[in-house]
């Protein structure tokens, strides 16, 4: 069965459970599914249409809904689409997944909980040709208190940081593939810090974002040939629409216009070793 059409189904099925006050609340938009919606980018889209040429555009969008949620677990039906047409080496992945995220114990009382989180799904890579089945678990800590990773810091000039290393497995097993020898199972290390950084404004107006990740093969019995990963990113973007929950503690909705910087490689996104600079509208759906 097809990603899309597997992340469709389960999409449609798990909201139409959902109480009608809760709906909006279930629901999480983003750039992909790889980190915990508290330090995610948002979703990008752009496109350029000339008058004598093919039009290009680049989309990152994972969308998420909720189906359990609890004070230690919460569990999501989730497609990952990522499209981009407009660089050197094209990218077009597309995955349907079950995503989780689960803190054992209650950090406040404890002083500290470890977090678990990752996902496990169908993926399709139309540019390399190959269907799999992949999935990642990774690990992170929150402590009490202030300052710690996975919670808000307070920084000088009214501005506010958070940040989130994390690290764990990913695994890969293509099961399909236009050459036979790209065919097998691959099991990479990930190494990932995600930060936000809100500066000069409390209200999250503007937002720094950035994500370093390197990703080690431990082993590969497929035709890929390169074992190290590395992939940076910038996000700059300024949300000119917010929407607040009812406390007004949170903005749950926003829509904004920035600039991301991309620099490596993605192979959990099918996005080939490249550097880019891009413009255009993004959202995201806390």
């Amino acid at each position: 069965m097809r990603a899309p059409l597997l992340a469709s189904t389960l999409i449609i099925i798990i909201a139409s459970t959902a109480d009608a006050q809760s709906v909006w609340d279930r629901w999480h938009l983003r750039h992909n599914n790889q980190t915990r919606k508290e330090v995610a980018q948002p979703a990008f889209a752009s496109a350029m249409i000339p008058d004598s040429a093919e039009a290009t555009y680049s989309v990152g969008i994972g969308l998420s809904v909720d189906f359990k949620r609890g004070n230690k677990l919460t569990a999501s039906a989730g497609l990952d689409f990522q499209r981009n047409t407009a660089i050197d080496k094209k990218q077009n992945a597309v995955s349907a997944e079950i995503l989780y995220d689960y803190t054992p114990m209650n950090f406040v009382s404890s002083g500290w909980s470890p977090i678990f989180f990752g996902k496990a799904g169908l993926k399709s890579d139309r540019v390399k040709d190959t269907e799999s089945a992949s999935g990642s678990a990774m690990a992170t800590a929150i402590f009490a208190g202030s300052g710690p990773p996975n919670t808000q810091v307070r920084l000088p000039l009214n501005s506010m940081m958070i940040y989130a290393p994390s690290i764990g497995l990913a695994a890969d097993r293509i099961v399909s593939a236009h050459l036979a020898e790209a065919e097998g199972t691959i099991l990479r290390a990930v190494y990932q810090l995600d930060l936000n950084i809100y500066p000069f404004s409390s209200d999250r107006v503007l937002e720094v974002a950035g994500a370093i990740a390197y990703r080690q093969d431990l082993s590969d019995d497929t035709s890929e040939a390169d074992d190290w990963h590395p992939f940076r990113k910038v996000d700059v973007t300024y949300y000119f629409v917010r929407f607040y929950n009812p406390a007004r503690t949170e903005v749950t909705r926003s829509i904004g216009f920035g600039i991301t910087l991309v620099s490596g490689e993605n192979p959990d996104q099918g996005l080939a070793d490249q550097r880019y600079l891009q413009i255009g509208l993004k959202a995201r759906l806390k």
